[in-house]
């Protein structure tokens, strides 16, 4: 089987670093035209840059998601240099505390601050490309959500705005299904990024492992942190090559789903 989306446009929010750089990467390579969104210009326009080198054209839109006013810019970005948006890949989300505080401990402000990043960046993203799509009567909306969304306890903060999202990514399935498109959502278990990396830092210190050896402490985190049976972290191809899969017309008769990618790590059913 080809995956190809030869003649197709791709916008991939977050797209400066980690896991929505290597979307645009993998998109890039089944033939899609990529805007690249972000805040910083200098490593928005690596990951530009690199989906050049591919061989697809890429736009870059700089703006923060978390602000209407910059939702509005970017999508006007997005439609002014390419016309149409097919694919809309919703990445953008941060854990703004690292400390995985309790719900009583979050400030209102905090709160307001990660509902707005982590949910209704994605909902007003969809909202700018959705009319297109459905003109067109094809297109795929794909929200990177969180395995945090799944697990009680586990990041309040970043995981409820999250599971937000996927209770809407049905109701969007639902009703944007006969106009074309699809909606669906992968949650990430632990990838392999920048966060993850200072995270494992933080482990090491108060947990006592005491070791500089990057396989040792992933040892110890898939053994005694969050156990799964794939004995490794994820990287950001594992969800860089199922979004490419989600957008491409191989997987028309999905919508709706939450796919775990987790590395088994997940204990509910």
């Amino acid at each position: 089987m080809q995956v190809r989306l030869d003649g197709k446009t791709a916008f991939v929010s977050g797209a400066s670093s980690g896991i929505g750089r290597q979307c645009a990467y993998d998109l890039a390579e089944a033939g899609a035209d990529v805007v690249v969104h972000g805040r910083d210009i200098e490593r928005t326009e690596e990951t530009a840059a690199r989906v050049r080198e591919i061989g697809a054209k890429a736009v870059v839109a700089i703006g923060d998601l978390a602000t209407v006013e910059g939702c509005e810019a970017v999508g006007k970005t997005a439609l002014d240099g390419f016309g149409k948006i097919d694919i809309c890949v919703n990445n953008c989300g941060v854990s703004l505390r690292q400390d995985n505080p309790r719900w009583d401990e979050l400030e209102h402000a905090e709160w307001i601050a990660s509902i707005e990043v982590n949910f209704l960046a994605s909902v007003r993203m969809s909202k700018a490309f959705y009319p297109g799509m459905k003109a067109q009567n094809w297109g795929r909306i794909i929200h990177i959500s969180t395995l945090a969304a799944w697990i009680p306890g586990l990041l309040s903060d970043y995981g409820t705005p999250k599971a937000a999202l996927n209770k809407l990514t049905i109701d969007m399935s639902k009703q944007c299904g006969p106009d074309g498109v699809t909606v669906n959502a992968i949650l990430p278990g632990t990838i392999v990024t920048a966060a993850i990396e200072r995270y494992m830092d933080v482990l090491n210190d108060q947990l006592g492992w005491n070791t500089d050896d990057w396989n040792e402490r992933v040892k110890r985190y898939v053994s005694e942190v969050y156990p799964q049976p794939i004995q490794r972290l994820g990287v950001g191809h594992d969800i860089g090559g199922l979004v490419t899969f989600l957008a491409s017309d191989h997987a028309g008769y999905i919508t709706g789903a939450l796919i775990k990618v987790d590395g088994g790590s997940s204990p509910s059913v």
